[in-house]
């Protein structure tokens, strides 16, 4: 990409460059400096609901944390059940640990940056709304979907794609982006899906270089995300009129305009040694406090030891 912009090609860096800043994090995010992978389309997570039980209790979808707390206790109380279910747990910890303005892994000192008292709480309330049983921690039925459809839960967090399964008999489907920020500090969770750089010989290092910049040019870009119905994160993409024809054009009942109105501010996270290891470990140890195996204090000194072990390789 240097190289290009010596030569006055500048196309590549541009695309980049249009990426949200809190998605660069991504793709900065190695070791080393270098850009391994880059998103093709993104999708992400959203509320859905059931409007009609909304609509008879005088509830609107929840605009922050708080008012999914205010909402799960009416609902809970007036109808008995759990109302709320994160489907995709570990995802709505990251948003979280996140928007408390936490970071998330230092890269160059391989450890983690979250384990403290903000994360403790985090971890407190969302056991204390299982145990109360506003929010329920694991389905009933065998998805989320079918919860939300046989009237278990009144509401759940789940990937945009949920919109081509879930169906309420004699009632009324309700989508909604998820909270933007807690405070001044905004993120929200992509799910990032494109191509990944595989270090071979330099022939072959050149010819993926290549490809991928023809690959995310904004007409191939938008053609590409059209096709997985999903959204392109590039300001490159997003500014040609065959991307907006598609955004401003898509079917009723999606729920991608959901996800677009978070995307200024998605992010994802960094790619390296250890880091799948701490979304496994981040939802474990919540579980294990829900089960009251273990308290928060407790969980999050181990969370940090393991995580620090994982990035370290160990």
């Amino acid at each position: 990409m240097e190289e290009d912009v010596k030569k006055g090609d500048t196309s590549m860096q541009d695309i980049i460059n249009s990426l949200p800043e809190a998605m660069k994090t991504d793709v900065y995010g190695f070791a080393d400096g270098g850009i391994y992978y880059l998103p093709g389309c993104t999708t992400g997570p959203v509320f859905f609901y059931n409007k009609t039980l909304f609509d008879e209790l005088g509830l609107s979808a929840p605009k922050t944390w708080e008012e999914l707390e205010s909402l799960s206790k009416t609902i809970y109380e007036k109808r008995g059940i759990s109302a709320y279910h994160a489907d995709g747990l570990v995802d709505i910890l990251q948003t979280l640990i996140m928007q408390n303005d936490l970071g998330y892994i230092d890269v160059k000192n391989k450890k983690i940056t979250f384990a403290n008292e903000k994360m403790v709480e985090i971890y407190k309330w969302y056991a204390d709304m299982c145990k109360k049983g506003y929010f329920e921690f694991n389905t009933i039925g065998q998805y989320s979907s079918e919860d939300l459809s046989n009237g278990d839960i009144a509401i759940f967090s789940g990937s945009c794609v949920n919109d081509q399964y879930v169906q309420i008999p004699d009632g009324e489907i309700g989508m909604a982006p998820l909270p933007r920020s807690i405070g001044d500090k905004s993120f929200y969770t992509a799910w990032n899906r494109g191509p990944i750089f595989l270090m071979q010989s330099e022939e072959v290092n050149r010819g993926a270089y290549e490809f991928i910049k023809f690959f995310l040019q904004p007409e191939n870009n938008s053609k590409w995300a059209q096709m997985n119905s999903a959204l392109a994160p590039y300001g490159t993409t997003q500014k040609i009129e065959n991307y907006k024809n598609y955004i401003n054009n898509l079917p009723e009942g999606k729920a991608l305009p959901y996800v677009q109105a978070n995307l200024d501010i998605s992010g994802s996270f960094p790619n390296v040694t250890g880091s799948a290891a701490i979304r496994r470990y981040l939802e474990e140890y919540l579980n294990n406090i829900v089960d009251d195996q273990i308290s928060a204090e407790e969980a999050v000194k181990k969370l940090e030891i393991d995580c620090n072990n994982a990035l370290a390789g160990k």
